[in-house]
């Protein structure tokens, strides 16, 4: 996707001077990390630890953790010291699986385990088309 200013101004459109600086000046991401559930492919996802409430961000259609809404929004939790969580849903991404053999249910699945499994306390969702 092309990094253009029309996206950084989603995410960065409503932070000021300082934490656009400090996010721009911010290159490192958390590690990639695997939810293994019964018979369903292993989820890849990226949890920062932090204060409440944190952020999920769930990707959109054809979208992965690794875009750049939601890096972004990672370095902007990172920064004001918020937990996060995002993932690659089954068979997308970094997930084990094809998207060609998943569905809309399918997904849904995946997001229920991961705001049951894999965070913590209250949580703010963000959708991205």
């Amino acid at each position: 996707m092309a990094d253009t200013t029309e996206e950084k101004s989603f995410v960065f459109g409503v932070l000021s001077k300082r934490h656009q600086r400090q996010l721009s000046s911010v290159q490192h991401k958390t590690t990639i990390q695997y939810a293994t559930r019964p018979d369903l492919p292993k989820l890849a996802y990226r949890k920062l630890k932090g204060k409440s409430p944190g952020v999920v961000f769930l990707p959109g259609f054809a979208s992965v953790m690794g875009g750049q809404k939601a890096e972004a929004l990672e370095e902007l939790c990172k920064s004001l010291g918020h937990s996060y969580l995002t993932f690659d849903y089954s068979g997308c991404g970094s997930s084990e699986g094809e998207m060609g053999n998943y569905n809309i249910g399918a997904w849904k699945k995946d997001v229920l385990y991961v705001l049951d499994e894999l965070v913590e306390g209250p949580q703010v969702s963000g959708l991205t088309a």
